[in-house]
């Protein structure tokens, strides 16, 4: 295929598509799809190209390309029709929500919460001792696009504002476990990132819920707990961080809520 061109199948364009190496190809394929639908050139209710086009346009093979088909799936964005094709759907947070509450029980939520304090304020330790002013520059313009999101939110709620703050929560912890510098722990957070970030959803509504009810109650809404995390790392105050990410962990959340 000439890589110099652009590609069209059915008469939609794909500008900017980029080949796909082979490493973590179904993640590099997942977020290229995810664009796709985000910018609209996959409209709502549009057949999207099969899996041979698909593999072809982004020079992976077939299964690849099933494998990130099936997390659009999970996720809600797509849906296949037997004989017919692949499909995207309207999007909806609550029904997703509804759907990962099923497969939890509190004692999942709560074994979820152990094993990001174990993995995660270890590597909050190794920050402090193993982090570079560039990493720790890197790690604080997460910091601050996370509260630049949280701002939009508090004036106006949407699905997509509140995605958007999972995702730059999720790498904001992603970050902190690679400038620890521990192949081991990174690997443990990677090979558990989609658990991490159904466990983020919960928990990031569970804190907005309680956002919104101290702003309407007039309260004055403390900082961004992220913040208290990241100027321990930076001071090398371990007591402080710890306290931090236990209070963000510890909090406990109903998860009939979301199943009602």
């Amino acid at each position: 295929m000439n890589k110099g061109l652009i590609i069209n199948m059915g008469n939609m364009p794909f500008n900017g598509i980029e080949k796909i190496n082979k490493q973590s190809a179904v993640d590099l394929v997942l977020e290229q799809m995810k664009m796709l639908i985000k910018d609209e050139t996959w409209m709502v209710g549009e057949k999207i190209p099969s899996e041979s086009e698909l593999a072809e346009m982004f020079d992976v093979n077939r299964l690849t390309v099933r494998m990130a088909l099936q997390k659009l799936n999970t996720f809600g964005l797509v849906q296949t029709r037997v004989g017919e094709g692949t499909f995207i759907t309207e999007f909806s947070f609550i029904n997703y929500i509804k759907q990962i509450s099923e497969f939890y029980n509190q004692d999942m939520f709560d074994n979820i919460a152990d094993f990001r304090e174990a993995i995660e304020i270890r590597c909050c330790a190794l920050a402090m001792e193993r982090s570079t002013e560039e990493e720790l520059t890197n790690l604080e313009n997460l910091l601050i696009r996370l509260e630049e999101i949280q701002a939009c939110l508090d004036i106006n709620f949407t699905q997509e504002v509140y995605l958007e703050i999972v995702d730059v929560d999720l790498k904001f912890h992603e970050y902190i476990c690679t400038i620890a510098k521990n192949s081991l722990l990174s690997a443990a957070f990677s090979m558990s990132r989609d658990i991490i970030y159904q466990h983020l959803l919960m928990i990031v509504q569970k804190r907005i819920d309680q956002r919104k009810k101290k702003i309407d109650e007039g309260h004055v809404v403390r900082r961004n707990i992220h913040r208290d995390i990241y100027e321990s790392i930076v001071n090398k105050d371990f007591v402080k961080c710890k306290k931090a990410y236990l209070d963000m962990l510890n909090q406990r959340v109903n998860l009939y809520e979301f199943a009602s």
